[in-house]
Protein backbone atom coordinates (compact mmCIF):
# COMPACT_ATOMS: atom_id res chain seq x y z
CA UNK A 1 0.00 0.00 0.00
CA UNK A 2 2.74 2.44 1.03
CA UNK A 3 4.84 1.49 -2.00
CA UNK A 4 1.88 2.06 -4.34
CA UNK A 5 1.36 5.52 -2.79
CA UNK A 6 5.07 6.31 -3.26
CA UNK A 7 4.99 5.17 -6.90
CA UNK A 8 1.87 7.25 -7.58
CA UNK A 9 3.52 10.27 -5.97
CA UNK A 10 6.70 9.77 -8.01
CA UNK A 11 4.72 9.44 -11.24
CA UNK A 12 2.81 12.59 -10.37
CA UNK A 13 6.04 14.49 -9.62
CA UNK A 14 7.54 13.28 -12.91
CA UNK A 15 4.42 14.45 -14.76
CA UNK A 16 4.65 17.84 -13.03
CA UNK A 17 8.35 18.22 -13.87
CA UNK A 18 7.77 17.24 -17.51
CA UNK A 19 4.98 19.76 -17.89
CA UNK A 20 6.88 22.47 -16.02
CA UNK A 21 9.62 22.27 -18.63
CA UNK A 22 7.04 22.43 -21.42
CA UNK A 23 5.31 25.41 -19.82
CA UNK A 24 8.67 27.18 -19.32
CA UNK A 25 9.59 26.56 -22.96
CA UNK A 26 6.17 27.83 -24.07
CA UNK A 27 6.59 30.98 -21.94
CA UNK A 28 10.04 31.60 -23.44
CA UNK A 29 8.61 31.46 -26.97
CA UNK A 30 5.62 33.57 -25.94
CA UNK A 31 7.87 36.29 -24.50
CA UNK A 32 10.02 36.36 -27.62
CA UNK A 33 6.92 36.60 -29.80
CA UNK A 34 5.48 39.41 -27.68
CA UNK A 35 8.77 41.29 -27.90
CA UNK A 36 8.35 41.59 -31.67
CA UNK A 37 5.00 43.32 -31.22
CA UNK A 38 5.39 45.26 -27.97
CA UNK A 39 8.85 46.67 -28.65
CA UNK A 40 9.93 45.89 -32.21
CA UNK A 41 12.64 48.55 -32.16
CA UNK A 42 14.39 46.87 -29.22
CA UNK A 43 16.77 44.97 -31.49
CA UNK A 44 17.12 47.94 -33.81
CA UNK A 45 20.36 49.83 -33.21
CA UNK A 46 20.08 53.30 -31.73
CA UNK A 47 22.05 54.92 -34.57
CA UNK A 48 19.37 54.94 -37.28
CA UNK A 49 16.72 56.04 -34.78
CA UNK A 50 18.85 58.98 -33.63
CA UNK A 51 19.76 59.96 -37.17
CA UNK A 52 16.09 59.88 -38.24
CA UNK A 53 15.05 61.92 -35.22
CA UNK A 54 17.88 64.43 -35.74
CA UNK A 55 17.23 64.89 -39.48
CA UNK A 56 13.50 65.36 -38.99
CA UNK A 57 14.01 67.93 -36.26
CA UNK A 58 16.60 69.84 -38.29
CA UNK A 59 14.21 69.89 -41.24
CA UNK A 60 11.43 71.08 -38.95
CA UNK A 61 13.58 73.90 -37.54
CA UNK A 62 14.76 74.96 -41.01
CA UNK A 63 11.19 74.90 -42.31
CA UNK A 64 9.90 76.98 -39.43
CA UNK A 65 12.59 79.63 -40.01
CA UNK A 66 11.51 80.00 -43.68
CA UNK A 67 7.83 80.31 -42.89
CA UNK A 68 6.36 81.42 -46.25
CA UNK A 69 7.53 78.47 -48.29
CA UNK A 70 7.61 75.86 -45.60
CA UNK A 71 4.05 75.29 -44.40
CA UNK A 72 3.65 72.32 -46.69
CA UNK A 73 7.12 70.95 -45.97
CA UNK A 74 6.58 71.44 -42.21
CA UNK A 75 3.49 69.28 -42.46
CA UNK A 76 5.50 66.64 -44.32
CA UNK A 77 8.27 66.68 -41.70
CA UNK A 78 5.72 66.52 -38.90
CA UNK A 79 4.08 63.51 -40.54
CA UNK A 80 7.51 61.89 -40.90
CA UNK A 81 8.15 62.41 -37.20
CA UNK A 82 4.76 60.99 -36.39
CA UNK A 83 4.63 57.98 -38.69
CA UNK A 84 8.26 57.00 -39.41
CA UNK A 85 8.77 54.98 -36.21
CA UNK A 86 5.61 52.96 -36.93
CA UNK A 87 6.73 52.35 -40.53
CA UNK A 88 10.11 51.14 -39.28
CA UNK A 89 8.35 48.85 -36.78
CA UNK A 90 6.25 47.32 -39.57
CA UNK A 91 9.37 46.77 -41.66
CA UNK A 92 11.10 45.05 -38.75
CA UNK A 93 8.06 42.85 -38.07
CA UNK A 94 7.77 41.88 -41.74
CA UNK A 95 11.52 41.16 -41.86
CA UNK A 96 11.19 38.86 -38.84
CA UNK A 97 8.03 37.18 -40.12
CA UNK A 98 9.72 33.79 -40.69
CA UNK A 99 10.88 33.73 -37.04
CA UNK A 100 7.41 34.83 -35.86
CA UNK A 101 5.80 31.99 -37.84
CA UNK A 102 8.37 29.55 -36.44
CA UNK A 103 7.63 30.71 -32.87
CA UNK A 104 3.89 30.30 -33.38
CA UNK A 105 4.41 26.79 -34.77
CA UNK A 106 6.61 25.82 -31.84
CA UNK A 107 4.04 27.19 -29.39
CA UNK A 108 1.30 25.23 -31.18
CA UNK A 109 3.40 22.05 -31.04
CA UNK A 110 3.91 22.50 -27.31
CA UNK A 111 0.19 23.09 -26.78
CA UNK A 112 -0.55 19.91 -28.73
CA UNK A 113 2.06 17.90 -26.80
CA UNK A 114 0.64 18.90 -23.41
CA UNK A 115 -1.36 15.82 -22.59
CA UNK A 116 -1.06 15.38 -18.86
CA UNK A 117 -1.59 11.96 -17.40
CA UNK A 118 -2.71 13.19 -13.99
CA UNK A 119 -3.03 16.97 -13.91
CA UNK A 120 -6.07 18.73 -15.41
CA UNK A 121 -5.20 21.22 -18.17
CA UNK A 122 -6.63 24.07 -16.07
CA UNK A 123 -3.53 23.81 -13.88
CA UNK A 124 -1.03 23.94 -16.76
CA UNK A 125 0.68 27.17 -15.77
CA UNK A 126 3.94 27.92 -13.99
CA UNK A 127 2.38 29.06 -10.73
CA UNK A 128 0.04 26.09 -10.33
CA UNK A 129 2.67 23.51 -11.27
CA UNK A 130 5.19 25.03 -8.87
CA UNK A 131 2.64 25.01 -6.05
CA UNK A 132 1.57 21.41 -6.74
CA UNK A 133 5.20 20.30 -6.78
CA UNK A 134 5.82 22.21 -3.55
CA UNK A 135 2.90 20.48 -1.81
CA UNK A 136 4.12 17.04 -2.85
CA UNK A 137 7.80 17.62 -2.10
CA UNK A 138 7.10 19.22 1.29
CA UNK A 139 4.71 16.35 2.13
CA UNK A 140 1.71 18.62 2.56
CA UNK A 141 -0.08 16.35 0.08
CA UNK A 142 0.28 12.67 -0.75
CA UNK A 143 -1.72 12.60 -3.95
CA UNK A 144 -3.09 14.84 -6.67
CA UNK A 145 -6.47 15.29 -5.05
CA UNK A 146 -4.93 16.62 -1.82
CA UNK A 147 -2.54 18.88 -3.74
CA UNK A 148 -5.32 20.33 -5.89
CA UNK A 149 -7.52 20.91 -2.83
CA UNK A 150 -4.65 22.71 -1.07
CA UNK A 151 -4.03 24.80 -4.16
CA UNK A 152 -7.68 25.82 -4.45
CA UNK A 153 -7.89 26.59 -0.72
CA UNK A 154 -4.80 28.80 -0.90
CA UNK A 155 -6.15 30.52 -4.00
CA UNK A 156 -9.43 31.24 -2.23
CA UNK A 157 -7.57 32.42 0.86
CA UNK A 158 -5.43 34.81 -1.21
CA UNK A 159 -8.53 36.26 -2.90
CA UNK A 160 -10.18 36.77 0.48
CA UNK A 161 -7.06 38.47 1.83
CA UNK A 162 -7.02 40.83 -1.16
CA UNK A 163 -10.66 41.69 -0.51
CA UNK A 164 -9.90 42.28 3.18
CA UNK A 165 -7.02 44.59 2.24
CA UNK A 166 -9.33 46.58 -0.03
CA UNK A 167 -11.90 46.88 2.77
CA UNK A 168 -9.16 47.92 5.21
CA UNK A 169 -7.98 50.69 2.84
CA UNK A 170 -11.57 51.90 2.45
CA UNK A 171 -11.97 51.95 6.23
CA UNK A 172 -8.72 53.90 6.65
CA UNK A 173 -9.81 56.45 4.05
CA UNK A 174 -13.22 56.79 5.69
CA UNK A 175 -11.61 57.25 9.12
CA UNK A 176 -9.23 59.87 7.71
CA UNK A 177 -12.09 61.77 6.08
CA UNK A 178 -14.16 61.59 9.27
CA UNK A 179 -11.23 63.05 11.21
CA UNK A 180 -10.87 65.84 8.66
CA UNK A 181 -14.59 66.61 8.89
CA UNK A 182 -14.41 66.69 12.70
CA UNK A 183 -11.39 68.97 12.60
CA UNK A 184 -13.13 71.30 10.15
CA UNK A 185 -16.19 71.33 12.43
CA UNK A 186 -14.06 72.37 15.42
CA UNK A 187 -12.27 75.00 13.34
CA UNK A 188 -15.66 76.45 12.27
CA UNK A 189 -16.87 76.50 15.88
CA UNK A 190 -13.79 78.42 17.05
CA UNK A 191 -14.02 80.88 14.14
CA UNK A 192 -17.43 82.10 15.38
Amino acid sequence: MNEALTNEKEELLNDILKHKSLVNEFMKYHQELNAYYTNPLAGFSIGPRLITWFVCHILLIVNISFMPLSIFSSIIVFCLLLFLPRIIEKIIISTNQPRIIELREQMKNIEDSVNPVFIPKVYMNQYALNKLEEYLVNKRADNLKEALNLFEQEKLHNEQMKQLNIIQHIQEDTYRKANEATLLGWVNIFKK
